[in-house]
């Protein structure tokens, strides 16, 4: 798999995936987290047409639609402290390292990357992809992460949403990565036991996984 940056990331920089600056730390395997989509604000419409927006690219977008549609910018900006996902992950990220003993950093994402799986945000703010994805989609969306799993070697991948579990799992698994879907952060099953989840909730799912595939090693602190 080549390491070359993919088409749609030349296009669109800001969608970048975000790696944190403890993603490579020797107290923890390299974890990866995949939510399923960007959104764009709800009167754009670059993004309703498939085709118009895979053959545009960051110029064409407005400045606060690229604010939209920058991973690293949602992770550190404004999005970080009002959207549920980031927030839920970073939870359960530093309970997690807490627990086996270690001292999270401040900003605990840094300990993790994180991609979207979908590269075209979904039709509606706070939307999803399910029923709206199409071939392109799920092309580009499979060569983006077959080219992060090259280029950064994630060892462990937790998809926080079912739809893009789906499809996201069987690139995992053609690459020998142990991975898990959960239900996305800002759902009612994220705090809530699910039976059709084994009857425990979605963050159960995230840190049962990270215990069981023994993410943090349990050193006795990785604070800088």
């Amino acid at each position: 798999m080549t390491t070359a940056v993919p088409d749609h990331l030349r296009r669109f920089p800001c969608m970048e995936p975000w790696v944190g600056s403890r993603y490579r730390d020797q107290c923890h395997q390299r974890l990866l987290v995949v939510g399923e989509s960007h959104y764009l604000p709800n009167e754009s419409t670059i993004h309703h047409d498939p085709g118009r927006w895979y053959q545009s690219r960051q110029d064409d977008l407005s400045a606060e639609e690229v604010r939209w549609a920058s991973t690293a910018g949602n992770i550190t900006g404004r999005w970080y402290r009002a959207h549920r996902i980031y927030r839920a992950i970073r939870d359960e990220l530093a309970r997690t390292l807490t627990e086996r003993g270690m001292t999270p950093d401040e900003f605990p994402l840094n300990h993790v990357a994180y991609c979207n799986y979908f590269l075209r945000p979904a039709p509606k703010e706070g939307g999803s992809m399910e029923g709206n994805a199409v071939q392109q989609d799920f092309e580009v969306a499979e060569e983006v992460l077959g080219w992060f799993i090259a280029r950064h070697g994630p060892e462990l991948v937790i998809v926080t949403s079912r739809f893009a579990g789906r499809y996201a799992e069987g690139v995992l698994r053609d690459h020998g990565i142990p991975c898990v879907s959960t239900p996305h952060p800002g759902s009612r099953w994220w705090n809530t036991v699910c039976r059709s989840y084994g009857n425990v909730r979605g963050r159960d799912l995230f840190c049962n996984f990270l215990e069981d595939r023994r993410w943090a090693t349990g050193a006795n602190s990785i604070s800088r």
